[in-house]
């Protein structure tokens, strides 16, 4: 087999891993009784920060490392060290340096070192690229290696497949998408239809090969779910109570095959509480495919179902397009606002959620705009938020999971900024340059705020302090916010104050 090059781990074999940890730690005599055991993907992530550490180490005369260790934190390195320090100064810089390692391995394939990409990131369950989604960590010693050749990607995939059981305990499940031979009657009939419309189905039939023809796999559970729950019941404690209900599904589901599914969830509660940011950290989270339909501007069920094929503009809806063109069969589909729909006995936008809320029908759903063949819709991960109740139909309610949402306490807000602090400074390239926490003081002044404010108020005051040479936030870096405050308020805020709440 042909050997590759120290950035490139796709084939790598126990003895070449372990070949590389050696030469490691031969060069780097300070590590030579340590702990480092990690995923292959992270190799280049792990070679790149030694040689940064080792730097620190020598510039600040470090000659007193106690412990030090590389290993796996659930999908992700975890880098521990224990030191000497003279001042607090170099303790941050070298948990710098070790929380930019950490984020980076966050990024890229933990079997071969393939990178996120910056969109479309279906591609990866929980740190694997869809390249070693059922592959084993390391190929074998034996016939793989011996045969002394550049092996295809197919030969490797076969082999993967092969050796799974042996290394794997996260195989991912997979579904019939939607029967076979009735889609091939329907290809057959391809031949007959008009030119524009076959450059279309043309289209789509590619998109439908591409993710995998009539089978799609199930995204599973990422392994640190529990600590992640917390996190987010800590970032949102008025949404504890749904928080409990993704406990108790994530524990079900662990105990299956790990296949990340929970029951149809509806928000209700005023403007700002963090509704839409909720939803937005689980898509995130679970790193599922994820579409928002805007309810308070449907006139139709399109969007959703499809338009009728007799339209000379027919086309999929939202929901066939999701889960036809994409790999995998539980994405999150956010009906956003759909309280404010516009209901007329022609035109319903909500009529296809009647079957598509209930498990047994959604197994046999239909786009209007393709009628010839049936998919199974019955794992989709559904969140839909409202301001009210009382416009929503009964029936479209009884198949919801309704979570009340209450405005957040100002001790709670200001426990909200904290957490949305410490995640604009992780998630941002300059985050590492300021302080590890926000100041109380700080965080008391944003308790004014909702919690839908105080990322856009914070990320400003980023700016604010670096314009000054601060790496630290103080109170005075919100002063604009007091002619936010003086400002006509939206949302639960305004209705505390008396002035006049918009929706």
């Amino acid at each position: 087999m042909k050997k590759r090059d120290s950035g490139d781990f796709f084939c790598m074999t126990r003895s070449d891993y372990d070949s590389k940890i050696q030469k490691l730690k031969k060069k780097f005599k300070w590590m030579r009784n340590f702990e480092l055991e990690f995923d292959p993907g992270f190799l280049g992530i792990v070679e790149e920060f030694v040689i940064s550490f080792d730097v620190f180490l020598k510039q600040n005369e470090v000659v007193n490392l106690e412990y030090f260790g590389i290993t796996m934190f659930g999908e992700t390195l975890d880098i521990r060290s224990s030191w000497l320090w003279a001042n607090r100064e170099q303790a941050d810089a070298g948990e710098s340096l070790i929380d930019e390692a950490i984020n980076k391995s966050k990024t890229v394939c933990r079997v071969c070192g393939r990178r996120k990409p910056l969109h479309g990131q279906y591609d990866f369950q929980n740190n694997r690229c869809y390249l070693h989604f059922d592959a084993p960590k390391f190929f074998v010693e034996g016939e793989i290696v011996e045969k002394n050749e550049k092996f295809s990607l197919g030969e490797i995939a076969v082999e993967a497949s092969r050796l799974m059981k042996a290394d794997l305990h996260d195989s991912t499940p997979r579904i019939r998408l939607f029967d076979e031979t009735k889609f091939q009657v329907f290809v057959s009939n391809l031949v007959s239809m008009r030119a524009e419309k076959k450059d279309r189905l043309d289209r789509m039939l590619s998109s439908i090969r591409s993710a995998g023809q009539s089978s799609r796999m199930l995204a599973i559970l990422p392994a640190d779910w529990e600590i992640k729950l917390d996190e987010l019941e800590e970032t949102f404690p008025n949404f504890a109570s749904f928080c409990d209900l993704l406990r108790d599904q994530c524990a079900l589901s662990a105990l299956g095959d790990k296949r990340i599914k929970f029951a149809p969830t509806l928000f209700v509660g005023p403007p700002g509480i963090g509704k839409t940011e909720v939803t937005n950290w689980v898509a995130e989270y679970f790193k599922l495919p994820t579409r928002f339909f805007d309810m308070a501007s449907a006139q139709t069920n399109s969007s959703i179902s499809g338009s009728e094929a007799y339209w000379s503009n027919t086309r999929e809806g939202g929901v066939f397009e999701m889960l036809a063109y994409q790999p995998f069969a539980n994405p999150i589909l956010v009906l956003d606002e759909i309280d404010k729909v516009s209901q007329s006995d022609q035109h319903d936008p909500l009529s296809a959620l009647y079957s598509l809320l209930e498990p047994t029908t959604a197994r046999r759903f239909c786009d209007l705009s393709i009628r010839d063949f049936e998919i199974d819709a019955s794992h989709i991960n559904w969140i839909a938020t409202a301001n009210s109740l009382s416009t929503i139909p009964k029936p479209i309610l009884s198949r919801f999971n309704v979570f009340e949402i209450s405005a957040p306490s100002k001790a709670q807000i200001s426990k909200i900024a904290k957490q949305i602090y410490r995640k604009i400074r992780t998630e941002s390239s300059w985050g590492e340059s300021f302080s590890h926490d926000l100041d109380d003081a700080v965080a008391a002044l944003l308790a004014k705020q909702s919690p839908r404010e105080l990322r856009k108020l914070m990320e400003r005051a980023f700016g604010t302090a670096a314009r000054q040479g601060r790496r630290v936030l103080i109170v005075d870096d919100f002063a604009y916010t007091s002619r936010v405050s003086d400002a006509p308020q939206i949302g639960f805020l305004a209705n505390q104050n008396g002035a006049r709440a918009f929706s």
